[in-house]
């Protein structure tokens, strides 16, 4: 559920500015995900703790978007902090536990 709420949602519409009826059924899909993507970097920006992670949702805003979009915070936040292998060891060391990627042996 949550793993399909991260992605792309097909109901966004093309720009946060777009006039939308709410009479009609496929405007109230996009008035909601609209919402949702407002709600959504909302709730982020304030989550972040370095100047970097707030660039990357900087990154994201652009005209049709000033706001920024949600998925694409994510996706940038994917790419920066995401390992990029599976497999790394935990090396105790004075009590202190110290991550190391296989490459470290």
């Amino acid at each position: 559920m949550i793993q399909s709420r991260l992605g792309k949602e097909n109901d966004l519409p093309a720009s946060e500015a777009a006039v939308l009826n709410e009479n009609v059924t496929a405007d109230k899909k996009k008035i909601k995900t609209r919402e949702r993507n407002s709600l959504g970097t909302v709730y982020l920006l304030p989550a972040f703790k370095s100047a970097s992670d707030v660039s990357l949702a900087y990154e994201t805003m652009s005209n049709e978007w000033p706001g920024g979009q949600a998925y694409e915070v994510i996706n940038k936040l994917k790419e920066a902090y995401q390992p990029k292998d599976t497999e790394f060891y935990i090396v105790v060391r004075d009590g202190c536990r110290v991550r190391r990627s296989r490459h470290y042996r």
